[in-house]
C-alpha cells in the first residue's frame, strides 16, 4: 500500500537549472541594454544536446550534469549538485580577423560575463527566496573546445562548470493515530493505559 499520497513534485535540482536561465536571461538582456552588442542578443537553451545550425549562434545550453549526496537523513538529502552552462559562438574570416580568433574571443568574452553573473554576491542564493536550500555555489572549471568550420563560419565553444551546494526534501514522516487508546487518573495519581 502506498504510503505517499500526494504529488512529489521539481526537485530542486531542476528548480535550480531554471532559476540559472532566468537570472541569466534577464542580465544578458540588460547586459545588451547597457552595450548595444549584439553578442548579448542571443538564445538560452535548456538541456539542449543536440548540434546548433550556425544560424542559431550565439547560443547558450544550461544542463544539469549530477548530483553527490554525502549529508542524508529520513528528512533531507544535501550534497553538491553540478550544472553545465555550455557557451558556443561563431564567427567568419573578415579583411580585418580571421573567423575562428573572432569567434574564441566572442566565447571567451560570453564565458566571463556568464562567471561574473553567477558568482555576483546578489546571487549568492541564485535568486531563490527560500534561501535553505542553496548553502554555497562556486565555478568549478572553465573549458574550452576545439573550433570548427562550416561554410565558412567559425565555431567555438566553452563550457562553466557550476557546482552547488543544496539540500533536497525527502518529505517528513506523518504521525500515527492512536485511536481506541485512553488514560484515566486513579485516586493515587497512577496512570493508567486502557485499551
Amino acid at each position: 500500500m502506498s504510503k505517499i499520497d500526494f504529488e512529489i513534485t521539481d526537485q530542486n535540482y531542476t528548480i535550480v537549472r531554471d532559476q540559472i536561465i532566468a537570472i541569466l536571461t534577464s542580465e544578458l538582456i540588460e547586459q545588451y541594454n547597457i552595450t548595444s552588442d549584439p553578442l548579448f542578443q542571443l538564445t538560452i537553451y535548456k538541456e539542449r544536446f543536440i548540434p546548433y545550425d550556425k544560424i542559431e549562434l550565439p547560443a547558450i545550453s544550461v544542463y544539469f550534469s549530477n548530483s553527490e549526496y554525502n549529508d542524508n537523513n529520513p528528512s533531507q538529502s544535501a550534497g553538491t549538485a553540478v550544472f553545465n552552462i555550455e557557451v558556443t559562438t561563431s564567427a567568419k574570416n573578415t579583411s580585418s580577423v580571421k573567423g575562428d580568433t573572432q569567434a574564441v574571443i566572442d566565447c571567451q568574452k560570453l564565458i566571463g560575463v556568464v562567471r561574473y553573473i553567477l558568482m555576483n554576491p546578489n546571487y549568492l542564493s541564485l535568486g531563490l527566496t527560500d534561501k535553505k536550500i542553496i548553502r554555497n555555489r562556486r565555478i568549478d572549471s572553465i573549458n574550452f573546445g576545439r573550433n570548427n568550420q562550416q561554410d565558412g563560419i567559425h565555431t567555438a565553444f566553452g563550457i562553466i562548470t557550476l557546482s552547488v551546494d543544496m539540500v533536497e526534501s525527502n518529505g517528513v514522516l506523518e504521525g500515527v493515530s492512536l485511536e481506541g487508546y485512553t488514560t484515566t487518573l486513579n485516586e493515587n495519581f497512577k496512570i493508567e493505559i486502557n485499551k
